[in-house]
């Protein structure tokens, strides 16, 4: 057994400054297209507003690179746009609202901007305007996240958000219930698991999932001399042991943990599928990463092959 100094100074590594999304009172963005995947992300934008006093904001924008424009136009233009004010765009505005009625009956109070540009930047430049503790937006049936309207939007989005972007699947009734979370002892990663339990139901059922390379070998990296000082099972029983005590005293949520030598991605897809996961949440990128870390890259295999709903949380700044 380590020393208590050793192991505070692991967990200290893993969990310092760890401390959820912090959704009530937050702006949480809704960038929609009308689709059925940003109806049920509408869906669960509603409940983070009843039950975590989230303030939804809808975001629809007009892709202007489908249009005969100079590319280093489209920007300005989308600038032009902003520029005409809130009252031009009453028509769209109410459309949208009617589109997302069904799904949320709320969204009649919802603040809708109306965009024009590239969707990616439109997204990320609001959600920063709006200091927004979330973005939520739509993940096509067949893997590829739904781009509003651009095939790369959301790998975009997420690889440029300061603010966590939870990508949802069409047919998702509300917040996640089994969830899936990488975990490669970062603070990120950690950060990320602590970020589901904020978008996850009351009785959750949450799986820790460590992939570890086939063979050892030093990796000097800050995180994995967790894994040297605690080992990997006794370093997931900490992460675990941080989030039981991040839940409310009556709370019913469970957390179990996996590690298993695998690729991170596989071991992530082949997990949330024998889980039946309606989520899989990691950290969304991380500059310096090692490659075996369960980052970066993976986030990028994920967001093209998950048939989930997916959580990016990005390292805190």
């Amino acid at each position: 057994m380590q020393p208590k100094h050793v192991t505070e100074k692991a967990v200290g590594r893993m969990t310092a400054g760890v401390t959820g999304l912090n959704l009530r009172g937050r702006a949480v963005l809704l960038a929609s297209d009308g689709s059925p995947a940003a109806q049920a992300a509408a869906r669960i934008t509603s409940e983070l507003e009843r039950v975590r006093g989230a303030l939804p904001e809808i975001l629809q924008v007009f892709d202007l690179r489908s249009y005969p424009v100079v590319p280093f136009l489209v920007e300005a233009l989308g600038a032009a746009d902003q520029l005409l004010g809130e009252t031009a765009h009453d028509d769209q505005r109410l459309e949208v609202i009617a589109q997302l009625a069904g799904a949320a009956p709320t969204a009649s109070h919802w603040p809708v901007h109306i965009g024009a540009g590239t969707p990616a930047v439109q997204i990320v430049t609001l959600a920063e305007k709006l200091n927004a503790a979330l973005t939520l937006v739509g993940l096509r049936q067949h893997g590829r996240l739904d781009r509003i309207t651009g095939d790369e939007t959301t790998l975009h989005v997420q690889r440029r958000s300061s603010c966590a972007v939870l990508a949802v699947r069409a047919g998702s009734t509300g917040p996640a219930r089994r969830i899936v979370a990488g975990i490669d002892f970062s603070r990120a990663s950690v950060a990320a698991a602590r970020a589901a339990l904020d978008v996850a139901t009351s009785d959750a059922e949450v799986t820790l999932v460590h992939a570890h390379a086939p063979t050892g070998g030093h990796v000097a990296d800050d995180e994995y001399a967790v894994v040297e000082e605690l080992g990997i099972a006794r370093a997931l029983e900490e992460v675990r042991a941080f989030l039981m005590n991040e839940l409310p005293t009556a709370s019913t949520v469970t957390i179990d943990t996996l590690a298993e030598s695998a690729r991170p991605s596989e071991l992530l897809l082949s997990t949330a599928a024998r889980l039946d996961a309606d989520l899989i949440a990691i950290a969304s990128h991380r500059h310096g990463a090692v490659a075996r870390l369960m980052l970066g890259s993976v986030a990028d295999e994920l967001t093209h092959a998950c048939l989930t709903s997916l959580l990016l949380v990005p390292p805190a700044s």
